[in-house]
C-alpha cells in the first residue's frame, strides 16, 4: 500500500544507517522501500542491505510456495540499486523517477520521496493517511511535514515547526521528505518514452536483473518522467514540480501534526551543473547559494561535507537561484519590461532585476504584459 524511495550518494553510512533505521521502525508493515545509492566505495554502504536483516525484513524471493501464517507479522520489502554514474542516471531526480516506476510496478497507492538525511519518527503516518485519503478521494493534493527547528535557521521557514504559521499563501513543499498519491504523481507526469538507453546489471535492483526492464510478454517498457530530470538532476526538481502542478488546480499541503528533523546534508551540490553554472556567474563560488532539493531543501544553515571531510560551509538562498534559473531561461530583460509597460499599476516602484521578474510572475504574466 505505501512505498518509499530514499536516495543516498557517495559513503554517507552513518546518515543513511541512521534514515532507514528510523523508516523501518516508524511506517506500516507491508511497505516497499526502494534505496537508491549514488556513486560509493564504501564497503558499509555496499553491504547496508545486510545491516537490516536483524529488522526482519523480508525480501521479495521469499518461497511462494509456503503456506501463509496469518498471525505472522508482515515485513518491510526493501531492495537496493547501486548506481556507479549519477551523471548518466540524471543524479537524484533519476532515482526518483525510477523509484516512482518500481513502486507502482509493485501496486503501492501512497508514495514517500526522502533524503538520506532525513530522519522520520512516528508522526510520518500523518502523512501517509493523508496520501491515502487523497489516493482513495483522487484529491489534487500532495503532502509535507513541519520541520524542527535549529537556532540560526532563516530559510524554508514556511514549513518550519515555529514559523509557519506566519507564511499564508501557498509554497512548495521541501523535497526533503513529501508524498504523494500515485494518481496524483500520473496526473503531473512530463512525458514517457521508450527505455532505449537501459542500465548496467550495477544499476538494477535485484527484480530489475531478473526483469530486465521488459515486461512479461517482452515488449521494453515505458521510462517516465514525473520530475524533470534532464533539466534539474538535483536542486529545484521539487520546485519544478510544485509550478507543474499548481497550474492544474493541485495544491500542496502542510500537515502540522507531522514534524520532521531533517539535517541538511546535501553534498550532492557540488555535481550539481545548474548550481555550479549559477555560483559562476553570480560569484559566489562552489559553496555558494542554491536551490532547495531533497537530500533536498535549503537553508541558510552550515552544514559538513561527509562525503569527503571538508569543513567547508555551505549557505542556500533558495528564492535567488529560483529567480535567477528563470530570467535566464525565459531571457527575461527587467529594463525592457519597465519600458513596455511604464503605464501599468506601481511599475514605477520596480528598481531591480528581482523586483521586476517578481512583478512578472505574480502580476505581468496573467496580464501579457510584455519583456
Amino acid at each position: 500500500m505505501y512505498g518509499f524511495i530514499v536516495t543516498t550518494h557517495y559513503n554517507n553510512y552513518e546518515t543513511i544507517s541512521k534514515c532507514l533505521k528510523l523508516l523501518f521502525e516508524n511506517i506500516p508493515s507491508d511497505s516497499y522501500v526502494i534505496l537508491y545509492v549514488n556513486e560509493t566505495k564504501c564497503p558499509k554502504v555496499l553491504n547496508i542491505a545486510n545491516d537490516f536483516s536483524i529488522l526482519e525484513i523480508e525480501t521479495e524471493n521469499s518461497n511462494e510456495n509456503e503456506e501463509s501464517n496469518e498471525n505472522e507479522e508482515s515485513s518491510v520489502y526493501f531492495d537496493v540499486v547501486y548506481i556507479d554514474n549519477q551523471d548518466k542516471n540524471n543524479g537524484l531526480t533519476g532515482t526518483w523517477n525510477r523509484g516512482i516506476d518500481y513502486l507502482i510496478d509493485k501496486g503501492v497507492k501512497v508514495i514517500t520521496i526522502l533524503g538520506h538525511d532525513t530522519f522520520v519518527n512516528k508522526s510520518i503516518n500523518k502523512l501517509l493517511e493523508k496520501g491515502l485519503e487523497a489516493e482513495n478521494k483522487k484529491k489534487l493534493e500532495y503532502y509535507g511535514p513541519l520541520f524542527k527547528n535549529y537556532k540560526g535557521k532563516n530559510d524554508e521557514l514556511w514549513q518550519d515547526e515555529i514559523h509557519y504559521k506566519k507564511y499564508l499563501k501557498d509554497y512548495f513543499l521541501i523535497g526533503s521528505i513529501f508524498t504523494f498519491p500515485v494518481s496524483v504523481l500520473k496526473v503531473n507526469i512530463l512525458y514517457s518514452k521508450k527505455n532505449d538507453i537501459g542500465k548496467s546489471n550495477d544499476e538494477k535492483s535485484n527484480d530489475e536483473k531478473s526483469n530486465d526492464d521488459k515486461s512479461n510478454d517482452g515488449i521494453t517498457k515505458m521510462r517516465n518522467y514525473y520530475f524533470d530530470e534532464e533539466r534539474f538532476p538535483f536542486g529545484y526538481n521539487d520546485i519544478d514540480w510544485y509550478n507543474r502542478f499548481k497550474k492544474k488546480g493541485g495544491k500542496a499541503v502542510k500537515v502540522t501534526d507531522c514534524i520532521i528533523d531533517h539535517k541538511y546534508e546535501r553534498t550532492w551540490m557540488a555535481v550539481d551543473k545548474n548550481l555550479k553554472n549559477f555560483n559562476k556567474k553570480s560569484g559566489t563560488g562552489s559553496n555558494g547559494s542554491n536551490g532547495s532539493n531533497g537530500s533536498n531543501g535549503s537553508n541558510g544553515s552550515n552544514v559538513s561535507n561527509e562525503s569527503n571531510g571538508s569543513n567547508e560551509s555551505t549557505e542556500f538562498d533558495t528564492t535567488n537561484f529560483f529567480l535567477k534559473f528563470k530570467i535566464e531561461e525565459m531571457k527575461f530583460d527587467w529594463k525592457n519590461y519597465i519600458k513596455l509597460n511604464k503605464h501599468y499599476k506601481n511599475m514605477n516602484h520596480i528598481h531591480s532585476e528581482k523586483q521586476a521578474f517578481i512583478h512578472y510572475l505574480t502580476i505581468g504574466i496573467h496580464n501579457k504584459l510584455r519583456y
